[in-house]
């Protein structure tokens, strides 16, 4: 009865530990996350697309490649690291010229995203997402 009493306080500690610390790290840390849409369509022909509510890269062919700029603001008056994380069935061929970075406060900073398709990519659209997410820097 008594092990079973102490077990019991161990179990409800460990919770209690865990969810405080998710807690504060998604409260506290995490400032802002923003996610965008990206979409790309391999072809035989190169085509453009200026959509600024998504990183759209156009079409394009095989062994080529399409670059887009994203600008990043920190609104805040603390510097703030950005972590950038990608999802979706075009990640693989998605690149950063920056990540996990830190931000000042009201600072403006540009970065390159970069869309190589590999070689063995079939015709036809193909979409992902992409995280800004904003910390704390501790």
């Amino acid at each position: 009865m008594r092990l079973g009493k102490i077990l019991l306080i161990v179990l409800i500690t460990i919770l209690l530990s865990f969810s405080l610390t998710f807690l504060f790290y998604n409260w506290y840390i995490i400032q802002d996350i923003q996610e965008l849409g990206m979409k790309m369509k391999i072809g035989s022909i190169v085509g453009f697309d200026t959509n600024s509510s998504a990183i759209s890269f156009g079409i394009v062919p095989i062994g080529g490649s399409s670059e887009r700029p994203v600008i990043l603001k920190n609104i805040h008056n603390k510097p703030l690291n950005v972590h950038i994380k990608k999802d979706g069935e075009m990640a693989k061929w998605v690149y950063f010229s920056e990540n996990d970075f830190i931000l000042e406060g009201n600072e403006t900073k540009e970065i390159k995203v970069e869309a190589i398709p590999s070689y063995n990519a079939q015709d036809g659209a193909y979409e992902g997402k992409v995280k800004f997410i904003f910390k704390r820097v501790i």
